[in-house]
């Protein structure tokens, strides 16, 4: 009963295994060193010598919070082992293979009763993918990932000897799957609240889509390409002009650029990323220069891609979420009843799972090199941006990986392109078709036929028939029609999940209740534990009820398990400390996701009372304009209710850089975004502002009014949009030149400061810098000594930085060694004999070491070369001759 409540999936095959063979009946030989246990009947199960398994000792009890048992043995050997893990043993995984011996052990033994309390069990049997999930959604996703690396593993060594390669199969699907979980949940909780916006403000599109369903097996046995923009799409993009009729052609984002300025149209676009720049960096240009050729291309886009993509695209479009995220599960397809598909990590994932829903049979992958070219490049021309380009060679020269080429030989990649080959090889076996990888290069692809792209056409797409229709025409001519009952029924769902969040703040609140019992003074700590493990319960069955906040619960957990694991026996001080921060922090997390959650589903309530069901959804929004919106002479109206909603609607549709918008209106529409909490769109908005601004001559009042707005909007957190706060610092200090009395800016560039130290002890609290008081926190502290004016302080202090980080960071020390030189001789002759004895100071001390200035790249002025020994300033000009000629001199 309490495997079927945690683990049906393998109470399924347990059941259908008792089914087909009945109870299974063991021969037993008892001896004195253990038993030897054979199953003669059947004789699949080889005899094994079932010895007494090692228990954890007490040295254990400090340092596991999770046991791996290898092996149940011969019952009642599981249940001695379980009985004798110690407690507070927070999660147990038992790996065995053989289900007969499972099926005996749990029938006749109580296996849930003899682990501790608190204690998380599961069972794997298979290294099947479904089943490890389950086992890993039971006691690895609630504790952490990250805790199975101080997991300590229990043996029974009579069964390991005679299976061996089977337990060692089941271990690395169950690591693979770890792993794999890890990388998932590197998009973190905020990726999933972006996504819970992202769908709110793609409602109209959701609810206007048709179902993607629409189109399985409607291009059936249709060979089908599959187009990314690796660097070796150079080599056969040229085959697919002429063949459109014959074959589905399906678009990466980055790729369709590339190929409609090669005269090739695709049917369909594929498109899934969050980030603003998606739409910036692709979609914009499409628009705005191959609008005709886009109408007659179907683009089918993740419901948390940017709203612009959709709002803006002149095709037909249908809007999906992924069957991976459980805020697309919920909130797409559960509340608003739209279309979920599989589609992995990547937009190549994503169409080779839309070439099965068509029911292609054979499907051509062509630029999906996932690795770099020979020239070291990561993409085709015309594909991928700039910036894109910049950070993938980066990567290709810092932390690349050799990995087997599709070609033969070895090829370099990267973790990312790795993870997303891992993808590949998972998606492919379940398939019903055959993925050809025509890509002529980049790295092997396992479960893939590699050809060259002409013998894929010359096989499949030759002999095909024309196309009588296209994708696009199947869902042009099957538009999606809402009726009022749908809407109101929607609005349920909507209605219900609000309560549902009204439900979880109050038991947020009584959890925090529980440890407020879990610390008080006196308490033993065994009643310390019982109160913690009651609330362990009771949080598992909250983040059981909401998928998006169990998603940011795992994703807690996985930062802090360790942390948790660590400190679980609340017997001493520091530890009964760090378990109340971690968990205070654990509530407020979900505090403010069920209160973020909240406002987006109120906003979509109120946009489904007003949704037309007879007509366009956008009609009305094309005609509103932004004076209406955002009002005049600057003032911002209130925008919430319907007056947001239309502001929004309006800006989808709209591209304010693009479409001719004036300066102070996108300022003010910057704002208007700023205020919603949505910082990176709005810093767009604002950059475009300031690129036009140059060279313009304004109001003094006006320009520090922008400079201040600005700095405002960039300083500011947007989920996964990191504050710029260096940015936000110098547009600060330009405003002060303008205006040096507007004591505003003082305390906004307070503010930042403040920030930007929060952010870096963030970052250092959860390990992702390993120096917590390094060269960002110390340029910190000389910003904020200039600020508060005090220049001996700051020169110091910038001297420190520059002795100690000029090796490690020579990039931000060359800037820094500049400044601090010119300070220094400008303050030579000082009224202030302070200012002067200090900059003398660091004059002497940049003479005595002449070296620095060649390892930062930065030239020695005239002046400072007095403070310079004479045989520094000899070797300093033998240097500069020796730069001259190119030789010695």
């Amino acid at each position: 009963m309490e495997l079927r409540a945690r683990q049906p999936l393998l109470a399924s095959l347990l059941e259908e295994r008792l089914s087909d063979r009945g109870i299974p009946s063991f021969d037993v030989s008892h001896s004195p060193k253990g038993k030897w246990v054979r199953l003669p009947t059947e004789g699949e199960i080889e005899p094994f010598f079932d010895v007494s398994t090692a228990r954890p000792t007490e040295r254990d009890k400090e340092k596991h919070a999770l046991f791996f048992v290898m092996g149940v043995g011969y019952p009642p050997s599981l249940f001695h082992v379980l009985w004798g893990l110690p407690v507070g043993t927070l999660s147990v995984v038992v790996f065995e293979p053989n289900l007969d011996l499972l099926i005996m052990t749990l029938g006749i033994t109580s296996v849930y009763r003899a682990i501790p309390a608190g204690c998380h069990l599961s069972f794997l049997a298979t290294p099947e993918t479904p089943l490890v999930r389950e086992t890993i959604g039971v006691n690895i996703r609630p504790l952490g990932a990250f805790v199975v690396i101080e997991g300590k593993t229990i043996e029974n060594k009579g069964e390991l000897e005679v299976f061996y390669d089977t337990f060692s199969e089941l271990w690395r699907s169950f690591a693979k799957e770890v792993r794999t979980h890890i990388d998932i949940l590197g998009n973190s909780p905020e990726d999933t609240l972006i996504g819970v916006r992202q769908i709110a403000l793609n409602a109209p599109w959701i609810l206007k889509s048709p179902p993607i369903s629409l189109l399985a097996d409607r291009f059936e046995k249709r060979p089908c390409i599959c187009v990314a923009s690796g660097p070796s799409l150079e080599k056969n993009i040229h085959l697919l002009k002429s063949m459109e009729d014959r074959c589905v052609i399906i678009s990466a984002d980055t790729a369709l650029r590339r190929l409609l300025e090669e005269g090739i149209h695709p049917h369909a676009v594929v498109t899934l990323e969050r980030p603003v720049h998606t739409y910036t960096n692709y979609f914009r240009y499409l628009m705005e220069n191959w609008e005709k050729e886009c109408s007659e291309i179907l683009l089918v886009s993740q419901g948390v891609s940017p709203p612009q993509i959709q709002g803006r695209w002149p095709g037909p479009k249908i809007v999906v979420g992924k069957v991976e995220v459980p805020v697309d599960r919920w909130f797409l397809g559960e509340l608003l009843g739209g279309s979920i598909m599989r589609s992995g990590m990547s937009v190549a994932h994503m169409a080779l799972v839309l070439a099965q829903i068509l029911g292609a049979e054979d499907v051509a992958l062509i630029g999906q090199d996932l690795a770099f070219g020979d020239d070291g490049s990561s993409h085709a021309g015309s594909t991928a941006a700039s910036s894109a380009q910049s950070l993938e060679k980066e990567r290709g020269q810092k932390d690349y990986l050799e990995i087997p080429g599709a070609l033969g030989g070895t090829v370099k990649t990267h973790h990312i392109w790795f993870l997303f080959l891992q993808v590949f090889e998972n998606l492919i076996p379940d398939m019903k078709l055959r993925v050809h990888d025509c890509t002529e290069g980049g790295a092997l692809i396992r479960g893939t036929d590699v050809r060259p792209l002409q013998e894929f056409m010359d096989l499949f797409v030759a002999s095909s028939s024309p196309m009588e229709e296209t994708p696009g025409s199947v869902v042009s001519e099957h538009p999606r029609s809402i009726d009022k009952e749908s809407i109101s029924k929607i609005q349920d769902k909507i209605d219900f999940g609000l309560s549902g969040i009204t439900w979880t703040l109050s038991e947020v609140d009584e959890l925090e209740k529980m440890v407020d019992r879990a610390i008080s003074a006196g308490l033993a700590p065994k009643k310390r534990r019982e109160i913690a493990s009651e609330m362990s319960e009771r949080l598992d069955k909250l983040n059981g009820i909401n998928p998006v906040l169990a998603f940011i619960g795992q994703s807690y957990a996985n930062l802090s398990g360790m942390d948790i694991a660590r400190t679980r026996w609340l017997e001493s001080v520091p530890q009964i400390r760090e378990w109340e921060t971690i968990h205070r922090e654990m509530f407020k997390a979900h505090r403010i996701c069920a209160r973020y959650i909240k406002q987006w589903l109120e906003y979509v309530s109120a946009f489904l009372k007003g949704f037309p069901s007879d007509e366009d959804v956008l009609e009305e929004s094309r005609n509103t304009t932004l004076e209406s919106l955002l009002g005049e002479d600057h003032d911002l109206i209130d925008v919430s209710g319907s007056e947001m909603i239309s502001f929004n609607l309006t800006l989808s549709r709209s591209d304010p850089v693009t479409q001719g918008w004036s300066l102070d209106d996108r300022w003010k529409c910057a704002l208007v975004l700023h205020g919603q909490g949505r910082a990176e769109e709005a810093s767009y908005l604002m950059e475009s502002v300031a690129l036009e601004l140059q060279g313009l001559r304004l109001e003094n009042s006006v320009m520090v009014q922008f400079l201040k707005d600005y700095a405002k909007i960039v300083s500011t957190h947007d989920l996964c949009f990191v504050p710029k706060y260096r940015l936000a610092k110098m547009l600060l200090d330009n405003a002060r030149r303008y205006d040096p009395d507007d004591r505003d800016i003082e305390r906004l560039i307070d503010d930042v400061m403040v920030g930007l130290r929060t952010y870096l002890e963030d970052i250092a609290s959860f390990r992702l810098i390993s120096d917590p008081i390094g060269f960002e926190t110390k340029r910190l502290d000389a910003d904020r000594l200039l600020n508060e004016g005090d220049l001996v302080g700051t020169m110091n202090m910038v001297l420190e930085i520059i002795e100690d980080y000029h090796s490690e960071r020579p990039g931000g020390c060359a800037p820094l060694l500049e400044w601090l030189v010119k300070t220094s001789l400008d303050c030579l002759e000082a009224q202030d004999p302070l200012i002067a004895d200090t900059s003398r100071h660091i004059c002497e001390s940049l003479g005595k070491n002449p070296g620095i200035f060649r390892e930062l790249g930065v030239s020695v002025p005239i002046n400072l070369m007095e403070f310079f020994s004479q045989d520094l300033k000899v070797w300093e000009y033998m240097s500069e001759k020796k730069d001259e000629t190119g030789g010695d001199s």
